[in-house]
């Protein structure tokens, strides 16, 4: 367990009031009308609802109200612990978590279990919200209202850049933590406690 000197140097940030995210909605909403002109009407829609997302939080799209619960870290997260902990105080210092908390911050809070991903050279926390069996955040996922995205093979990617001709310029863009930018609904935070 750690020292109470290890809480006095923890970084500490209170649950958000609303959604927070470091993309500037304004910029991004000038530029999707400002290049309206260029894109299908599916992806001007799938732009608006993005924007309105990080504007106002992502739903969790769940079927039913989920209790609270309290499921334990994995072996390996506890084994892991301190690029675990290292990790999480990353998250706070940014903004991506809030904490810690002395209990629960709100009503009906979910404390979701932490796994352990080893990958070369880093250990990366994953929460897991597929526990606990029965009553889990995934398992309660109501799919009509999420949107299955697919990715396009190598044959394909390669194909299609073939289709475009020998002129053709593709780019690419790579956010650092794009998933964390997506913030969630102020009222589904309880359901991502870990």
């Amino acid at each position: 367990m750690p020292s109470q000197e290890f809480w006095t140097h923890f970084p500490e940030r209170e649950l958000p009031f609303k959604p927070e995210t470091a993309i500037r909605t304004d910029r991004l909403e000038e530029k999707i009308e400002a290049h309206k002109s260029k894109m299908t009407s599916h992806q001007y829609l799938r732009s608006k609802k993005a924007l309105f997302f990080l504007k106002n939080g992502a739903p969790a799209c769940q079927k039913d109200d989920l209790p609270a619960c309290f499921v334990k870290n994995t072996r390996c997260a506890i084994k892991h612990g301190q690029e675990v902990t290292e990790t999480i105080a990353t998250w706070v210092e940014k903004g991506y978590a809030a904490g810690p908390f002395d209990g629960p911050p709100c009503p009906h809070f979910r404390v979701n279990p932490i796994i352990a991903v080893i990958q070369p050279g880093k250990v990366r926390p994953v929460l897991n919200v597929s526990a606990p069996d029965g009553s889990s955040f995934n398992s309660n996922v109501e799919e009509r209202e999420t949107e299955k995205v697919t990715m396009a093979s190598a044959k394909q990617f390669g194909q299609n850049l073939l289709d475009c001709g020998p002129n053709s310029v593709m780019s690419k863009l790579d956010l650092t933590a794009a998933y964390k930018q997506v913030p969630a609904r102020v009222q589904d935070l309880r359901l991502q406690g870990f």
